[in-house]
């Protein structure tokens, strides 16, 4: 009896770590559409897809995130300062390294380039910038071309603000309380990462929810029977087409932008749930393996595929070699995909120093 039980838990908790890569892997996909779609000259299908993706593939980490920090809190809480400098090492070093490369980059550029080139990078947001005015922007977030692993920066926040408070974190007035700052902070005018940190901090805190309340984590599960399916797919629909609604009717003023985020958090939760619903049955019946390879190496993936990748071969096969729009897409989305993980897979991962500064994977040392 108790090693039938054990099978079955074992079983359970596979199933529940392919499900989190499936997941993984979805978003990035979706991760590597936004980034390519604002490179092509899309059309009215394409526009509205993107903002559809936008509304939930940054919350599926984030929620994927805080209940994981959520299943291992206690261990975590037993050495704090090695948790926080654990993932500094794994979140701000690739942060400063890939935001510093992209920076130098630019700089040649600037010098190297022709005129119209050189043009086309500032319409782009890709200006020369001082040392000074770059330390700055990794600091507050405020430049364009060091925002561009902005997610790296606010998970780091959310970890450290999650040690310090402990168990407060999840529980259920904390998310409510983070929801409510979160979509009233939509009305008024702050710096940019406080923004994003308002924004998206329910999602981890929700994440961290569900790994803490069985009744919570049976409700989600829920959502993707035959009962709760149909709800679940419903709402997504109308927050998706009450998203694409209100942020291209031109609606301004204070009651408008709260709800522009009240949509946003609508389609976020939905989104993030078919997202879990689709993976949890693909990782049931051992399917998705390509979309588990691309969950293993998301970060991989994160940080190399923007602009490096996806965004200048989106540009470079419509500006210069013409393609349509969607072939661009699939073509850049490809690439962003492959390249990144062939890089870490057989020379960054395998090499300890760049593994370090690139990934902020630090290699186990070999035993004697």
């Amino acid at each position: 009896m108790l090693e039938s039980h054990m099978k079955n838990q074992s079983l359970v908790q596979r199933e529940r770590s392919a499900a989190i890569q499936i997941m993984r892997g979805i978003a990035i996909l979706l991760v590597l559409y936004h980034h390519a779609s604002m490179q092509v000259d899309a059309d009215g299908f394409l526009r509205g897809l993107r903002l559809v993706v936008t509304g939930f593939h940054m919350p599926v980490f984030f929620l994927i995130a805080g209940y994981l920090f959520e299943l291992k809190a206690a261990r975590y809480s037993e050495n704090k300062p090695r948790f926080l400098l654990n993932k500094a090492q794994h979140l701000l070093i690739p942060y400063v390294f890939w935001t510093v490369i992209l920076w130098a980059a630019v700089q040649i550029a600037h010098i190297v380039a022709s005129p119209g080139i050189r043009d086309m990078m500032v319409q782009n947001g890709f200006d020369r910038m001082s040392p000074l005015k770059l330390g700055i922007g990794l600091l507050t977030y405020e430049y364009y071309y060091t925002q561009h692993l902005w997610f790296l920066y606010i998970l780091f926040v959310y970890f450290l603000l999650h040690i310090l408070i402990g168990k407060a974190g999840s529980s259920v007035p904390f998310v409510a309380a983070c929801g409510a700052v979160g979509l009233f902070a939509a009305a008024v005018q702050m710096p940019h990462m406080i923004t994003r940190f308002l924004c998206w901090a329910v999602f981890f805190a929700f994440g961290r929810a569900v790994g803490r309340y069985d009744g919570l984590r049976r409700t989600v599960r829920a959502l993707g029977t035959k009962k709760g399916l149909p709800f679940l797919l419903f709402a997504f629909a109308v927050f998706s087409a009450a998203r694409i609604y209100v942020e291209t009717a031109g609606l301004d003023g204070v009651f408008w932008k709260c709800v522009q985020r009240f949509v946003l958090y609508g389609s976020a939760f939905s989104g993030s749930g078919v997202v879990y619903v689709i993976a949890e049955k693909l990782g049931r019946i051992n399917k998705g393996k390509l979309l588990t390879l691309l969950g293993d190496h998301s970060l991989d993936i994160y940080l190399m595929h923007n602009p490096y990748f996806v965004a200048f071969s989106a540009m470079a096969l419509t500006n210069f070699l013409h393609l349509n729009a969607y072939p661009a897409l699939l073509a850049a989305i490809v690439i962003g995909v492959t390249a990144p993980t062939i890089l870490s897979r057989f020379i960054i991962r395998k090499i300890g120093i760049l593994s370090f500064v690139m990934l902020g994977i630090r290699k186990p040392k070999k035993a004697a």
